[in-house]
């Protein structure tokens, strides 16, 4: 999570002890103890700083925050200071909202007020840190190949990507894993286009959407007669793509009698077209694609071993969508601009509410999915960016789920009023979020479905604030 700081000059163990809960229930703010202002004023400086907190005892220890102030605007440092006093003192209080104090508060804190003077008053820091961080996320993003843009992030492809690039050139046989729709296809056609062999021909052959008597005609191709409806002689691929590559998709589904002739194939370089008696020399590069784990297809005797091992020479596993989430915004505005454009849509971008839904969706489907959700929404959205509502409704169920409401047997079966029952529900259900989120006010109001504000005066009504 991208942080800034927020630097508290006290000694109190109890408002300590507040402050530091109610910065927990800030996102992306982290809180830095200081004994004295001396210590503090050493930090004014450090990038990250958002917000300056001063706990005064004594009046006189005004001068050490005016000290403070004048520091950060020598600086000119964008950065609030709050100051939080034991007793209300006018005087003081109004010459440090002169000299630049965003706030002089007294004890007791309502602590509500409290949380949200410090919630704006970082919100501008922790928009730019965010902003900043999410620059150099994008500016992170690798993009390699001509015909197609084959997007990753270093930390999360980097090595696997480098042993791609390393190998793409040499005349090693590949195998390709991963779910469907996470992108074997594109990474074979990069391989391609990385090699020596990118002025020839990249052909696909799909062992899953043909039958067993077609499979082998469509690879190795068949002379006339050679079987039903064979009414001509017929190059398959092997033939076709000649120096070029050659995906082999779905591998896994091939019939066990074409997985012995494609063994053949590959250990003698010849093949044999259906029905003839004179061999071929294959000259092209093989590519095997599979969804499922070969191992476990071996062990169930529908794959053979010796041919998973001539063609797992060099294997790469494609990550699903859910464990690239750096990449799903990167893949969301292509996708955007790809749709927009191709359909005459003025949309220029997502709102960071419809971002969020899709950054926390497990994608079944990883990237081909993805797309499909962008084009919908693209088709759909009235506006010129792209909202929640936009969105298919499977996937801000999945979002946000429906809970099953809890019944009390004991005040269904009373004689309580409709409001004593509400009440009564209402404050067992706040009390059972505090103690899923650990007393986290901004998790707890994130599962009630409520605005922190909210929470806060439920939370007073209800005697459960501290």
């Amino acid at each position: 999570m991208v942080e800034v700081s927020i630097l508290l000059v006290s000694t109190d163990a109890k408002l300590i002890d507040s402050i530091r809960n109610l910065t927990t229930d800030i996102s992306g703010v982290q809180l830095e103890l200081h004994a004295d202002c001396d210590s503090a004023g050493e930090q004014l400086d450090r990038p990250d700083l958002a917000l300056l907190m001063v706990h005064l005892t004594d009046p006189p220890d005004f001068e050490g925050v005016l000290s403070l102030i004048q520091a950060l605007a020598d600086i000119r440092k964008p950065v609030a200071t709050l100051v939080i006093t034991d007793q209300d003192w006018p005087k003081e209080s109004f010459h440090l909202i002169r000299q630049g104090a965003a706030h002089v508060l007294s004890r007791p804190l309502n602590l509500q007020f409290v949380a949200h003077r410090m919630d704006a008053l970082t919100s501008q820091a922790r928009f730019e840190a965010l902003a900043k961080f999410n620059e150099q996320k994008k500016q992170s993003i690798v993009v390699l190949g001509e015909e197609e843009d084959f997007l990753f992030h270093p930390e999360e492809m980097g090595d696997m990507m480098a042993k791609v690039r390393r190998v793409a050139p040499q005349e090693t046989t590949i195998l390709l894993t991963g779910e469907s729709g996470t992108g074997k296809t594109r990474l074979a056609r990069l391989i391609h286009e990385l090699s020596d062999r990118n002025r020839e021909p990249f052909m696909q052959i799909n062992c899953g959407a043909l039958s067993s008597t077609l499979i082998e005609s469509e690879m190795f191709g068949h002379v006339r007669g050679a079987f039903t409806d064979a009414d001509r002689d017929r190059n398959g691929k092997f033939h076709d793509v000649g120096r070029g590559t050659l995906l082999l998709d779905e591998i896994d589904t091939l019939p066990l009698s074409s997985q012995v002739k494609l063994l053949k194939a590959v250990e003698e370089r010849m093949f044999e077209p259906v029905g003839a008696n004179k061999s071929f020399p294959m000259r092209a590069r093989l590519i095997a694609a599979s969804n499922i784990k070969l191992e476990e297809q071996m062990q169930a005797g529908k794959f053979r071993q010796d041919l998973y091992y001539r063609l797992n020479v060099v294997s790469f596993r494609m990550p699903p969508l859910r464990e690239r989430v750096n990449m799903i915004g990167h893949l969301v505005d292509k996708f955007i601009r790809e749709f927009a454009s191709r359909n005459r849509r003025n949309i220029t971008g997502i709102s960071s509410g419809a971002m969020q839904v899709l950054q926390h969706y497990p994608w079944p489907g990883n990237i081909r999915q993805l797309r499909n959700v962008v084009e919908s929404a693209v088709a759909l959205c009235p506006g010129m960016k792209i909202e929640r509502e936009d969105l298919p409704t499977d996937v801000l169920e999945h979002s946000n789920p429906v809970e099953t409401p809890v019944i009390n047997a004991d005040l269904a079966n009373s004689k309580a009023t409709l409001a004593e029952i509400k009440g009564e529900a209402e404050y067992d259900r706040i009390k059972q979020a505090l103690e899923n989120n650990h007393d986290n006010k901004q998790k707890t109001a994130k599962e009630l479905g409520i605005s922190r504000v909210t929470l806060y005066k439920k939370l007073r009504r209800y005697g459960l604030l501290e």
